[in-house]
């Protein structure tokens, strides 16, 4: 994540990799502005149903209380390791294969079947503050005359839209 905070809760006398271990994740400040919360919790309602994700176990005001899956962090050594890589792209495959008919409303999966991608682009840019640069005190003048304006990156985002259209 960004800025959320994760912690791992277990029964010290057992240790970490146990099927007691929950996480708790805290939502990073304005996190809410940019990530749908309900539709992450359905998301990994979904993984679940599917064998693909944690067990959500409940929700509160500023985070998410999940399973611990065990397990290590994929990097570029696991990626091409060759026992590791057909694995992965096994779940890759069956999370694009699965039927989630009886596991997403009928709205979610409308949802599902459009990109999202534009909109949240947009969304992002929408939350750049004009006056971005005075909170960015160790960037150079040159650099900071290559960041493009969020003008610039609206047309950017039309353009790529436009193109994908066609």
């Amino acid at each position: 994540g960004i800025n959320n905070k994760l912690y791992a809760c277990y029964p010290k006398s057992i240790g970490l990799d146990s099927t007691e271990t929950l996480l708790v994740r805290l939502y990073g400040k304005d996190t809410e502005k940019f990530i749908d919360r309900d539709e992450e919790i359905a998301t990994l309602k979904t993984f679940k149903a599917i064998d693909l994700g944690p067990k959500f176990y409940c929700s509160f005001l500023n985070g998410i209380c999940y399973e611990y899956l065990p397990g290590s962090i994929v990097d570029n050594k696991i990626v091409t390791d060759p026992v590791s890589f057909p694995r992965i792209a096994e779940s890759i495959a069956s999370l694009h294969l699965a039927n989630f008919k009886g596991l997403r409303t009928e709205e979610q999966l409308d949802k599902d079947e459009k990109p999202f991608i534009f909109n949240k682009i947009a969304q992002l840019i929408d939350l750049i503050r004009p006056d971005y640069s005075k909170n960015m005190s160790k960037m150079t003048d040159e650099c900071l005359k290559k960041t493009p304006t969020s003008t610039q990156l609206r047309d950017d985002l039309s353009f790529l839209q436009n193109q994908v259209k066609k």
